[in-house]
Order: C-alpha cells, then structure tokens, then sequence
C-alpha cells in the first residue's frame, strides 16, 4: 500500500514538472479564483464589521430639562431597560457632561470659563438591541413628556433610521447572492481548469488503461494535481492580498484618499494582526484550496475517466 502511495506521488510530481503549461495555467487560473474570492471575502467581513458599528451607535439622544429631578430620569431609564429592547441606556449627569467638555476643550480657557454644570442638560444614550426597536422605545420616551415639560431634545431621525434599516437589509440579501455566485462561479471555473489538464493528457491515458493501469492509480495523479492547483492557488492569493495590504499601510499617509479610507476604517472593531492569526489564514486558505482542487478533481475524473 505504503509503495504505491509513493508511486502515484512520484507519477503526480513528474507530471506536474512535465507537463509545465498546463502546471502554470492551471495554477494561475486557480489563484485568479481565490483572489476574486478572498478580495470578497475581505470585503463582507469590512462590511459585516461596519453594519455592526452602525448598529452598535447610540440610536437615541434623550436631553433633559435642566430642573428635572435625577430620580425622574432615573424612572425613565428603568423603564426602558424593563422593556428588554434596549442593548443599554447610559445615564450622563449635568457634572459628567460638564467634565467631558471640560476635557474636550482643555486647551481653550474661554470655554472652560464658560461651562457651568447647571446650565447643561442631563442625558440618557439609548442603544436598541435591534435598530427595529427605535421607533418603539421613541414613542415611550415621549409617552413620559405628555406635559413637555421634561424632555428638552431627543436625538432621533426617523428617516435616517428607516434609512439604516433598508440599507442593511440590502447589504444583507446582495452580500447572500453575491456570495452564492461566486461560489458556484469558483466550482465551475476549477472544474473546467481540472478537466482542461485531464482532456490535454487524454491519449496518455488511453495509453496507460490500455496496458492494465488500474483506475485508481490513473485517476489519483490527476486528484493531486487538483489539490496542488487549488492549495498553490489559495497561497499565491493570499500572499498577494497581504502585499497590497503591506503597500497600503506604507503608503496610505501619502494619499489624501487611502489616508481618509484608514481613519475611516479604524473605528471598526477589527481583530489584532497577529503571527498566530497570520498562520491561521493561511493554512485556513490552504485548506479550502486543497479541498477545493480534491472535490472538483473528484468530480471531473468520474466524469472524464470511466
């Protein structure tokens, strides 16, 4: 067993170096795949991570009247919190907001001069659990000021609201369909790659059933070579999206645009770059790569070699 394991690896190795045009055709139609692949890849985990941070903002702003008792605006928060809509309802204090525009505008003595704590209004930052729940937790708030004497200003833009809302509904259903293709673009493409190197050896085939060759030792090489195009594929892809991104972060402070794009995106919660999480996409990547070239090299080789 162990002998002819290593003879079909020999006979996989002489072909791939023999049969070097079709070695680098396939490979590089392979990396072309899982770079279009991957750069999407990039793309919806950016966008997954910037729907979240739009979902994750303070949904409402709740200013209160500056002689409003704290234990009213305490009721308040408590009955938003009881309604379990709320992700949080963060209370700030007339001496918290004076604090924080004390440290905001620490290098300007007018301004400092001029805040007084009893002139700023109290507030409630409302976060929902589901940006669905914004007009439900708006319509209490002002259920609580039938009077208008306890609200000052509430922060809440209904059209912008319905706006997120339709805006992640979108990103959601394309980013599922756009996803959905591709994965059946990348299948057909490998599996055309795959049966493409099967058909240009199609008489060297004929050649080895001919003279006994059994059907697992001539449909084995073929396998691996799937494997290796699609583990090659995956790495050359990877290595690239790595070097653009290298290049991007040297010279992002050059361009006022790249510049903009960076300070834009590093509000998102992105996960720390590390050795460990550099390993894991690339075996990750190789691994979908092998498994990948091995299913379609599966499927083309019952399909071209009876």
């Amino acid at each position: 067993m162990l002998t002819k394991l290593k003879r079909i690896v020999n006979t996989t190795k002489t072909d791939l170096k023999r049969n070097k045009a079709i070695t680098l055709s396939s490979t590089a139609v392979m990396t072309l795949v899982f770079l279009v692949f991957s750069s999407f890849t990039l793309f919806a985990f950016a966008s997954i991570k910037f729907l979240h941070y739009v979902e994750t903002r303070e949904h409402l702003e709740v200013f209160f009247n500056t002689d409003v008792e704290e234990a009213d605006i305490l009721e308040i928060k408590n009955e938003l919190e009881t309604t379990g809509k709320t992700a949080y309802v963060e209370y700030t204090t007339q001496e918290q907001a004076a604090e924080f525009l004390k440290q905001r505008h620490s290098d300007n003595p007018l301004i400092l001069g001029a805040i007084n704590p009893e002139a700023l209004p109290a507030s409630l930052a409302i976060r929902a659990k589901k940006i669905d729940y914004v007009p439900e937790l708006n319509s209490i708030l002002l259920s609580k000021d039938t009077k208008g004497d306890l609200i000052y200003k509430i922060g809440y833009n209904e059209d912008t609201t319905n706006l997120i809302k339709d805006l992640l509904f979108w990103v959601r259903l394309i980013g599922a369909v756009l996803f959905t293709f591709l994965v059946i673009v990348i299948f057909l493409v490998s599996l055309i790659t795959v049966e493409m190197s099967i058909s240009a050896r199609a008489e060297e085939v004929s050649i080895m059933q001919l003279v006994g060759g059994g059907k697992w030792y001539i449909r084995a090489p073929f396998i691996l070579q799937g494997t290796f195009y699609g583990i090659a594929g995956a790495v050359i892809s990877t290595c690239i999206l790595f070097a653009i991104g290298l290049v991007f972060y040297f010279v992002k402070d050059q361009s006022p645009t790249l510049s903009f794009l960076s300070r834009f995106f590093s509000d998102l919660d992105w996960p720390k770059i590390t050795a460990p999480l550099i390993a894991l996409i690339f075996v990750g990547e190789m691994f979908v790569g092998g498994l990948v070239g091995t299913i379609n090299s599966l499927i083309a080789v019952f399909r071209k070699l009876k």
